[in-house]
C-alpha cells in the first residue's frame, strides 16, 4: 500500500460563509434599516431584538434565531435594551440555478425563518468556534462552510 499520498476531498457545498461577528448592546440605538445581498442568519444570547423585514415584524428572545433573506429591506423595531447580544453570519446561496434549488428543497434542510433553538448551547458554541477563527486568522473557507452548515442543522 503506497505510503505519504494525501487524500483530497472536494467540499464545495452550495453556500458560502463571509464573516459573522457578536454585538453586545450598549442600551442605545436600533439596527439601521437596509437591503444587502448576503442571507443574515441571528442568533440572540440575551435580551430580545425587535426587527422587521420587508414590513414584518419580528421579535426575537434570547435562544432563537432568525434568518434575513438577501434583496429584503430589514431593519430594527425597537432601540436596543441594555441587556441585549446577539451573533450574526453573513452567507450567500450559490445555487442561482432554480432546478438546483428545486432539488434542494426535495433533499435539503428547511430552514425557518424564526425560530426556538432546540440546543442553544450547542448554536452558541458553533458561532463561538467560527469567530475565534476569524479573528485568529485561521478561518478557512471550507471550515467556514462547514461551521455554517452545523449552524444551519441546528436551526433547522
Amino acid at each position: 500500500m503506497p505510503c505519504g499520498r494525501n487524500l483530497s476531498l472536494d467540499l464545495r457545498l452550495p453556500f458560502r460563509a463571509a464573516n459573522g461577528g457578536l454585538f453586545v448592546s450598549r442600551g442605545q440605538g436600533r439596527h439601521g434599516d437596509r437591503v444587502i445581498d448576503s442571507h443574515e442568519l441571528i442568533f440572540v444570547r440575551q435580551g430580545r431584538l425587535g426587527m422587521q423585514e420587508e414590513g414584518r415584524p419580528f421579535t426575537v428572545e434570547a435562544g432563537q434565531s432568525l434568518h434575513l433573506w438577501p434583496g429584503r429591506r430589514h431593519g430594527g423595531t425597537l432601540p436596543y435594551p441594555p441587556d441585549l447580544s446577539f451573533y450574526w453570519l453573513h452567507f450567500q446561496d450559490s445555487a442561482a440555478d432554480k432546478r438546483q434549488t428545486a432539488k434542494r428543497k426535495r433533499s435539503g434542510l428547511s430552514i425557518p425563518q424564526h425560530v426556538a433553538v432546540s440546543r442553544p448551547e450547542r448554536l452558541e458554541e458553533l458561532f463561538r468556534h467560527f469567530l475565534n477563527d476569524q479573528e485568529t486568522g485561521r478561518l478557512l473557507p471550507p471550515a467556514a462552510d462547514l461551521l455554517l452548515l452545523l449552524m444551519l442543522c441546528s436551526v433547522a
